[in-house]
């Protein structure tokens, strides 16, 4: 690594320069591909089915491609977070009156607000600890909010599921299968009565 890309790594952290690095190369590039779509179009459906204009926090949401299969008519407010700026900077070509796009470190950040629906679209996986980051976010949901994630199937991600939903009921799930594997989208309601996390928030 040269010298001038073991200072920047330095500046920003290694978890940022990595995703700044992996988005600047192009490595995420394939997620635009016709393969991609049936993931993206079951977060859609659940999205139309459960969200009555209502407002949407997107976590780890890229360079925005989910947002951008969206109808503007279809929410009162999109927000996408993510720990890449220069994906970031890629999605403000979409930034508009009820849309907006902002640098945060998904285990950090803290929304402006509550919202209706909070997407963990293939982002679970990334974090230390999943159970957490999804209590940490709870506390931003109204009141009859949602969750929808989606996993692409591994075993490490059937086991989060599988804990995921020891403190969440699933409300709706589809799978999504081609010749690269299978994701799993599932809806789940914000606890499940009686139900409690690990961790405090």
């Amino acid at each position: 690594m040269k010298l001038v890309q073991l200072i920047r790594k330095a500046l920003i952290g290694g978890k940022r320069y990595k995703w700044d690095s992996e988005y600047a190369s192009g490595r995420w590039d394939y997620f635009n591909e016709p393969l991609e779509s049936s993931r993206y179009e079951a977060i859609l459906y659940f999205t139309g089915k459960y969200l009555n204009k209502g407002k949407i926090l997107e976590i780890g949401c890229g360079e925005g491609i989910l947002q951008a299969r969206m109808p503007r008519e279809s929410y009162s407010k999109f927000l996408g977070i993510d720990i890449s700026k220069v994906a970031i900077r890629k999605a403000a070509r979409l930034i508009d009156r009820s849309t907006d796009y902002r640098y945060g470190d998904m285990e950090k950040y803290t929304p402006p607000g509550t919202f209706d629906v909070i997407i963990f679209n293939e982002v679970l996986y990334y974090s230390d600890d999943p159970i957490r980051l999804m209590a940490r976010y709870a506390r931003y949901l109204e009141p009859q909010g949602l969750v929808i994630s989606s996993c692409f199937q591994t075993a490490n991600s059937l086991q989060i599921m599988q804990d995921v939903e020891k403190h969440y009921k699933v409300v709706d799930q589809k799978i999504s299968v081609n010749e690269r594997g299978a994701w799993h989208c599932k809806v789940y309601s914000d606890t499940r009565p009686g139900a409690s996390f690990p961790y405090a928030p």
